[in-house]
């Protein structure tokens, strides 16, 4: 078999270090971009000398960073088999007290940041003839509306949208492409926003990791423009 090759940004966050262990342990290669010392020093402290793993700086919401970041892939690999988006942020508030600057900061990391990812990704899925694109929404943006995250959710309906709308555009070459859209993920930043909260219900980023390596693998050929909503029921 051919080595596979995977993309993961956002892979020096809690839930991107373990779908980054996830895809090592099956022996992919995975590229993961990165933007701060302290956020790749993260990463390597938890994968240790990890085989397969090979992290450059980028900036994802700038185009001519994340061209020059898939270059760098390019050269290396004949083709790419899977990218995984997981870059994103969070800011709460109500619409009148959020300003301009956040609104443009959570679009371009929930938004701009896979857009600009997939965009250069496709030559390279192509070249494989097949792949597999899997993005992160949010389970909120699926439901009723909520207030006082507006910037935020706007955002992530808007990768849902990307997400239906590429499953059918690249169809044709074999690219399937799908997203997760989880509840509350049990992270470090959010036990400090939210310290009085019940986190019976809170997902483990190693269960939203066990979906993503499913949809990578090869029983999730038939499956494409599926938006999944991941959820668990409180313990009673």
């Amino acid at each position: 078999m051919s080595e596979r090759v995977a993309v993961v940004t956002g892979g020096t966050g809690v839930l991107g270090a373990e779908v980054v262990a996830s895809l090592l342990e099956d022996a992919w290669v995975v590229w993961v971009p990165w933007t701060t010392e302290r956020s790749i020093a993260r990463l390597e402290e938890r994968l240790g000398q990890a085989s397969g793993l090979h992290a450059h700086r980028a900036d994802l919401t700038d185009a001519s960073s994340v061209e020059a970041f898939f270059d760098l892939v390019a050269k290396a690999h004949p083709g790419v088999d899977l990218l995984c988006n997981l870059v994103g942020g969070f800011a709460g508030g109500g619409i009148t007290e959020t300003e301009p600057s956040t609104w443009s900061r959570m679009w371009g990391l929930n938004a701009t940041a896979p857009f600009l990812a997939i965009r250069s990704a496709i030559p390279l899925l192509r070249r494989r003839g097949s792949g597999r694109i899997v993005n992160v929404a949010a389970a909120a943006a699926l439901e009723r509306a909520k207030g006082h995250m507006s910037a935020y959710l706007a955002a992530k309906a808007a990768v849902v949208s990307l997400t239906r709308n590429l499953a059918e555009e690249l169809a044709a070459d074999g690219i399937t492409v799908n997203a997760v859209a989880p509840t509350i993920i049990d992270t470090p930043s959010n036990r400090e926003a939210m310290p009085g909260s019940d986190r019976g219900a809170w997902l483990d980023p190693r269960e939203i990791a066990a979906v993503i390596r499913f949809l990578a693998g090869p029983e999730a050929a038939i499956l494409s423009g599926n938006v999944l909503v991941l959820r668990k029921s409180p313990k009673p």
